[in-house]
């Protein structure tokens, strides 16, 4: 249930019921009189110099009692930072709610309060003590925990856009309203392209140090331009790319380093080079369709095997993947969309994908979607609690650049992932339903629906910022060996 409130002098005092239930089963369940913070962050995760940002944090009540807390236009939330933060005021609203959370539930809760703005205004590690207030039998309590967070110099960037940055600088790129990743460039590792007006017996390379820093943590990796091959990375569900590295060597003139600009794109698309689907219809006839993009044919098999060659048209509605296939017969048009609901249209006929395959760059990316109902873990994800509104309580096991686990509150659309690797992506829930035949006959589970990404590498290509990279090799051939826990 949610009150809008008009901002005016009058308090208003609404009941509400807490949106989210969590079982405690992975954070030392009900301890008799406890209430706990269990997880703290930024909003947006990666905040930069200049930004207004918000505190959220998941609230457990591990108590044998109801506890009650304030939102709307207050917060329970109150926050005090050593530094690079100003606590500023501004016209606020008066009405407020009271939040009832029973034993063993859990709920996020956000600040500030109405009234009251965060501003980063300097670079630096920040150390906020935050103050989760609330009431039981009638008298007030607060628990405090300490967060400790990076304030940036940066831009903020755009995905699907272009963007570019000088040495040392950082660009955030929004994800979502919940979660952002900031992209800097920390170094420029070689630059062996060939030199304008010069003969060279190869093209040459430029490697660039990228820091990606997401809700995981700041991790390290290395792409280039040129004969490498190394241009792009698929991470956390998005490709990142390294367009262009300037300025282009002259022959007999150097460059200074902080000269050095790189352009990268973040993408939730993939250049596909080679894709693979296989999907049914509601009838259950099998379709499969296999293409490669460089040499632009394909084939599919449905009843029969039929070979294809591709035409590009622009992409329309929610589908990612659009060509149209020209047979010896026929022109079929083809859309897929591997990212929301995984459906493919085949001249208008639907069908569900099962699974899909795309190969970019030398990687391997496979697409499946997957239900788990309550208690059910795959990966990075166990489900714990499924609402009627949607949403889902889980807890994201991560695995780079270390190992850790939180709990989260997915809206659909929402992903969580083991920092790198495997990506959930909640697309919609089913909730339990009843077969009826004049009594209840079966009670089936609710069950979350997610899509599943997983990068086929040994390892994760993100290697952590806890260590350094050894040069092992001449610099135009350069190896890094990580001393990392994974």
């Amino acid at each position: 249930m949610r009150a809008v409130i008009r901002v005016g002098a009058i308090v208003v005092i609404l009941l509400l019921i807490p949106f989210s239930s969590f079982i405690n089963r992975s954070y030392g369940g009900n301890n008799g009189n406890r209430v706990d913070l269990l997880y703290i962050w930024t909003v947006p995760t990666q905040v930069i110099v200049g930004d207004e940002f918000r505190i959220r944090a998941i609230v457990a009540n591990n108590s044998n009692n109801v506890i009650t807390y304030k939102g709307l236009c207050e917060s329970p939330l109150s926050v005090e930072f050593d530094k690079h933060v100003s606590v500023e005021s501004v016209p606020s609203c008066l009405g407020f709610t009271v939040h009832e959370l029973n034993p063993g539930e859990s709920v996020e809760v956000t600040g500030p309060s109405s009234g009251i703005v965060y501003r980063a205004v300097s670079a630096g590690s920040v150390r906020a003590d935050v103050k989760f207030t609330y009431f039981i039998d009638g008298r007030m309590e607060s628990i405090s925990k300490e967060l400790v967070f990076s304030v940036y110099d940066g831009v903020s960037a755009i995905s699907d856009e272009p963007f570019t940055l000088p040495i040392g600088q950082s660009a955030r790129i929004m994800i979502d309203e919940r979660d952002s990743i900031l992209v800097r460039f920390v170094d420029i590792l070689e630059d062996s392209r060939c030199p304008i007006n010069a003969y060279c017996i190869r093209a040459g390379s430029a490697t660039v140090l990228l820091e990606v820093t997401s809700v995981y943590g700041s991790m390290h990796l290395d792409l280039a331009v040129g004969d490498r091959h190394k241009s792009a990375v698929r991470v956390i569900g998005y490709t990142l790319r390294l367009l262009d590295v300037q300025p282009y060597p002259v022959i007999d003139k150097g460059i200074d380093k902080d000269d050095y600009t790189i352009t990268l794109l973040i993408s939730k698309s993939i250049a596909i080079e080679h894709g693979a689907v296989r999907a049914y219809g509601d009838d259950g006839r099998r379709m499969i369709i296999v293409w490669n993009e460089r040499s632009m044919k394909g084939f599919m098999v449905s009843e029969k095997v039929t070979a294809f060659r591709i035409e590009h048209e622009e992409c329309i509605g929610i589908y990612d993947v659009c060509f149209n296939a020209i047979t010896e017969r026929d022109r079929i048009a083809i859309s897929i969309d591997y990212d929301d609901d995984m459906h493919m249209l085949v001249d208008g006929r639907e069908f569900d994908v099962k699974r899909m395959l795309i190969l970019f760059d030398g990687i391997r990316v496979e697409y499946t979607q997957t239900q788990l109902g309550i208690g059910a873990s795959d990966g990075p994800v166990m489900v714990m609690d499924i609402r009627e509104d949607g949403s889902v309580t889980a807890i994201n096991y991560q695995k780079y650049p270390t190992e850790a686990s939180r709990p989260v509150v997915l809206e659909s659309g929402d992903s969580i992932s083991n920092g790198c690797t495997v990506t959930f992506k909640l697309v919609g829930t089913k909730l339990p339903t009843v077969k009826q035949g004049g009594v209840m006959e079966e009670q089936l589970e609710a069950r979350a629906v997610f899509i599943k990404e997983v990068v086929d590498k040994d390892r994760c290509p993100i290697y952590s910022i806890a260590t350094t990279p050894m040069i092992t090799e001449p610099i135009g051939s350069l190896t890094h060996y990580i001393n990392s826990t994974h």
